[in-house]
C-alpha cells in the first residue's frame, strides 16, 4: 500500500485551480478532451458551463469564480454525459441555467463512489475551524475503514470541500442501473448510522448517478468572510497512481 500524507492542507493561490482541477479530472478518469458541465451558484441563481476540454474547464472555473455574489463551483462526478447534452448551451461560456442541467438519466458510467461529511451548521455560512476538525475526525475514520475493506490507499481521493471533507472511491466504469445506486444509498446509510455525530452528519443523498460535488482548487463564499467562519479554497488529493476497483468491492453483489 502506498503511503500519503493524509492531511488536507488549504490552498489560496488561484494558480492552484488547475493543479485541483487536473488532478481531480485525472482520479476519474476523465481524458483531456472530455466535455463536463460545471455549475455555478451566485446569490442563489444557478448559472452553469459546457467546458469542452479540460484547459476550458479551468478557464471556466476561474472564470466563475469572478462572478457577482459567487457562492461555490461545483462539477458532475460521474460521466461521460451525453453528448446530446451540449447542444442545450454555447460551450465554453458561462450562462443562466435557464434550458435545464444534467440529470440522472443524462449520465452514462459510474466512475467514483462519492462520499460527503460536513459540520451541522446554519444554512448559507461557512464553518468554523473547530467544526471543521470534528468534521475531519469523522473523515478519518471512514478513510480507515475503507482501507480496511479495501487495502489499498490509491483507491481513495480526499477532497476539502472548504467547510467540510469528502472522500472519493475510484471503481472501474459501470454501467448506471437502479439497483447499484440502491446499494451505493443503503452503504451510505450504513456508514452515517455508524459515524454520525451530533455535530458531524455523512450526507445519505449524494449516491444519485447526476451528483455534483466541489470544483477543486475554487473557493467557497457561503456568508460573510469572518475571522470566525471564513471564506476557503477547496483541494483534493490522491496517489501519483490510480488504482480501479469493481463497485461490487464496495458496495457487495447484492446476494
Amino acid at each position: 500500500m502506498t503511503s500519503v500524507n493524509r492531511s488536507l492542507r488549504l490552498v489560496h493561490d488561484r494558480g492552484e485551480v488547475a493543479n485541483h482541477t487536473l488532478e481531480l479530472r485525472r482520479f476519474l478518469g476523465m481524458q483531456a478532451q472530455e466535455p463536463t458541465e460545471l455549475t455555478f451558484f451566485a446569490r442563489g441563481r444557478i448559472q452553469l458551463a459546457h467546458a469542452a476540454t479540460a484547459r476550458d474547464h479551468v478557464r471556466l472555473l476561474r472564470e466563475g469564480e469572478r462572478l457577482s455574489g459567487f457562492n461555490g463551483a461545483y462539477q458532475l462526478v460521474n460521466g461521460p454525459i451525453s453528448p446530446a447534452i451540449f447542444a442545450r448551451y454555447q460551450p465554453n461560456r458561462i450562462h443562466p441555467a435557464w434550458n435545464g442541467r444534467v440529470g440522472d438519466g443524462d449520465v452514462q458510467l459510474r466512475r467514483a463512489l462519492y462520499i460527503d461529511i460536513d459540520p451541522m451548521r446554519p444554512k448559507g455560512i461557512g464553518a468554523t475551524d473547530d467544526e471543521r476538525r470534528a468534521a475531519h475526525e469523522v473523515c478519518c475514520r471512514v478513510a480507515d475503514l475503507l482501507l480496511t475493506v479495501l487495502r489499498d490507499e490509491c483507491v481513495l481521493g480526499r477532497g476539502d470541500s472548504g467547510n467540510g471533507y469528502f472522500i472519493l472511491i475510484a471503481i472501474e466504469p459501470t454501467a448506471i442501473s437502479t439497483e447499484s445506486t440502491a446499494r451505493i444509498r443503503e452503504l451510505l446509510k450504513r456508514l452515517a448510522a455508524a459515524y454520525d455525530t451530533d455535530r458531524v452528519k455523512i450526507d445519505t443523498s449524494v449516491g444519485n448517478a447526476g451528483r455534483l460535488m466541489p470544483a477543486a482548487g475554487t473557493w467557497k463564499r457561503k456568508g460573510e468572510n469572518t475571522p470566525e467562519r471564513p471564506h476557503r479554497q477547496t483541494s483534493f488529493s490522491c496517489c501519483g497512481s490510480v488504482h480501479r476497483v469493481p463497485l461490487e468491492s464496495v458496495i457487495g453483489d447484492g446476494h
